[in-house]
């Protein structure tokens, strides 16, 4: 793949995320509107988003990432009983990296991800120096 190949992608990529989240924020304020205007009382901002996001690593198969409308952050939830994932992620701007308790959820400091994420299983995690 040449260098004008991997911009091109990129802006694609980036263009794609960009109108995905439009798109989450139009449905957001729908909703929104929709639920101040009438009689019911539903709470849309507690909604979690699942994600489809390509995933590396060899703990993919326990992390779930979900969007946290309330934080507007990534949520991340590792389902292994006893064993500690770290995760790490990246967009255009800036990388994050958390460590995750087995059966616990800690929030990504991204409000996007490009690529894939990673999701490996990591001891250093529960003796943190």
């Amino acid at each position: 793949m040449t260098k004008s190949d991997e911009r091109r992608l990129l802006r694609s990529l980036s263009l794609v995320v960009g109108l995905i989240g439009l798109l989450c924020v139009t449905q957001i304020a729908s909703a929104t509107f929709h639920t101040r205007s009438s009689t019911r009382t539903a709470d849309v901002n507690s909604m979690s988003i699942p994600l489809v996001i390509d995933c590396q690593g060899d703990a993919c198969d326990q992390v779930v990432l979900t969007w946290d409308d309330t934080k507007q952050d990534y949520k991340v939830q590792n389902n292994s009983s006893n064993r500690w994932v770290r995760v790490n992620a990246a967009n255009l701007a800036a990388t994050a990296s958390i460590c995750v308790a087995p059966a616990k959820a800690e929030y990504l400091s991204l409000t996007s991800i490009v690529d894939t994420y990673h999701a490996k299983y990591d001891t250093t995690c529960a003796n943190p120096e």
